[in-house]
């Protein structure tokens, strides 16, 4: 391997450790997740959805309540599954086919498998119709260029009057963006997996910058006439935002 590929390491996570992929907590590895560790994974998850839900509403209406919900980066259902017990129609998009199948599983014993569950191809044939679009701590792990192109693809999805919400990571401080750096190097997360203890092949989860005016003026060719950016605390040397935007 001479380059990491973003989108083969979230196979890879999807195959290895999906829970820990979504949420890195030790206590969500495979090796650990018990019942207790499961209930609280899926409890984060509806708090979370709450938590987007009123930052949505405050660009909507308090009123706002989305029938017609798209999670992009869905994992293995950790929010899809909140929106799903409130919207009519509810969409999750995942690069890792391991994911999707995860989250089938977990949608149905949940009473939700009336869940559509795509890989990000599928994306034209969706009707531009939705009143809830989001992606959470997914863009953070794809490469700048690649996710633009998503931010497009979000924005295009959003009705009119629809809403929608992203995370990115805005700056990594000196010693993480040099860690991320040498990261790209061939074979670089290998041997820190050595060092980790780690198998060989085991993923690396990538953490990449991204520009707050290039995404405000994407969202305003494809019709967003509002943003509402949440800047977040310094975590493990990054600056992470929440950006919400109105069609």
């Amino acid at each position: 391997m001479l380059r990491q590929d973003a989108s083969r390491q979230w196979e890879l996570f999807g195959e290895k450790d999906p829970y820990y992929g979504v949420l890195t907590d030790e206590r969500f590895k495979r090796d650990a997740l018990g019942d207790e560790a499961r209930r609280r994974f899926f409890e984060s998850g509806d708090e979370q959805f709450e938590e987007l839900l009123a930052e949505a509403r405050s660009l909507a209406d308090p009123g706002f309540n989305p029938g017609r919900v798209l999670e992009y980066g869905c994992g293995v259902g950790r929010l899809l599954i909140p929106a799903a017990k409130q919207a009519e129609r509810v969409v999750g998009v995942d690069i890792s086919q391991a994911m999707l199948d995860e989250a089938r599983r977990n949608c149905e014993q949940a009473g939700m498998a009336d869940v559509e569950l795509v890989t990000p191809d599928r994306l034209p044939h969706i009707e531009a119709d939705f009143d809830f679009v989001f992606s959470f701590a997914v863009l953070i792990h794809v490469p700048r260029r690649d996710g633009e192109q998503i931010i497009e693809r979000i924005a295009r999805l959003l009705r009119p009057g629809g809403v929608g919400a992203f995370s990115v990571v805005l700056r990594a401080n000196r010693p993480m963006a040099a860690f991320n750096a040498a990261m790209k190097l061939p074979f670089a997360h290998n041997l820190l997996n050595v060092a980790r203890r780690r198998e060989w092949s085991y993923p690396h989860m990538q953490m990449n910058v991204y520009s707050l005016n290039r995404i405000a003026l994407i969202l305003r060719e494809h019709g967003s006439d509002r943003l509402i950016v949440r800047v977040g605390q310094t975590t493990a040397g990054f600056d992470l935002a929440t950006i919400f935007f109105r069609r």
